[in-house]
């Protein structure tokens, strides 16, 4: 372990800055926590801090904070309108899956950027999908519904593995192929719809936050993602536990 004072020099945390900084190109100078215990998500310079003292490896922790940039520019691009900035858990759990990967660090880190690439774009504002949030893969939501369909097989995978990411790319793809199909669940927005809301409840801004805020605050989110050291949770019966707080708080369609 380095000493955390040698950080501030480093190339990590320069590379950490400017990823910090790409925010202000999309105007999002304040970064909201889902948190109950604070306000502002952690910053990718304290994120990567935290790694240059705890990887001694330094022209790894380069590169692994360098694919983070490359990740967070394609989130900003895809989901300008994202709210909720939590990447501790995320950034972590790619860390130490990293670590024990069999294939190499560097062909790992290639295959992580890679396939979270294609996934925010599949998912993105750009797509036919045209999802305004990535709430719902960030704080574990759809890991959480894909698990319980399998539990015996899925229940040791984690929410940003890649064999997860990778499931999720390809469920972008079926919902492409219904889309087309004019699925009566996943159909062909209109001129006037910004954004697809397949949920039963509205999903403004306002409504958006108002929601994971109750569920925060109650423990119902399935990953903690503010949290790097989290357990992430599937048993929650959190679809059930989110229609009844929309309807709570009277955002029900």
């Amino acid at each position: 372990m380095r000493e955390p004072e040698l950080y501030e020099q480093s190339d990590v945390a320069r590379v950490c800055k400017q990823t910090d900084e790409l925010f202000k190109n999309y105007e999002i100078n304040f970064r909201k926590s889902l948190s109950p215990e604070k306000r502002e998500a952690t910053t990718y310079y304290e994120l990567g801090k935290n790694l240059y003292v705890e990887e001694k490896d330094e022209k790894l922790c380069l590169e692994f904070c360098e694919i983070f940039q490359e990740v967070t520019k394609a989130e900003l691009y895809h989901f300008p309108k994202n709210i909720f900035w939590d990447m501790d858990f995320i950034f972590f759990s790619a860390y130490y899956e990293m670590k024990e990967s069999t294939v190499g660090f560097g062909k790992y880190l290639e295959n992580f950027l890679e396939i979270m690439q294609k996934l925010l774009n599949v998912f993105g504002e750009h797509s036919i999908i045209k999802f305004q949030y990535i709430h719902d893969f960030s704080y574990g939501f759809d890991w959480a519904k894909w698990v319980k369909k399998d539990k015996v097989n899925r229940k040791n995978i984690g929410p940003f593995s890649l064999r997860f990411l990778n499931r999720m790319f390809h469920r972008g793809e079926e919902l492409i192929d219904l889309i087309k199909q004019n699925d009566a669940k996943y159909y062909q927005l209109g001129k006037k719809e910004n954004y697809r809301n397949p949920f039963t409840f509205r999903r403004e801004p306002e409504e958006e936050t108002a929601l994971l805020e109750h569920l925060a605050k109650a423990g119902d989110i399935p990953v903690f993602c503010w949290d790097k050291s989290t357990n992430p949770c599937w048993q929650t019966p959190y679809d059930i536990k989110r229609k009844i707080a929309s309807q709570q708080l009277g955002i029900v369609k």
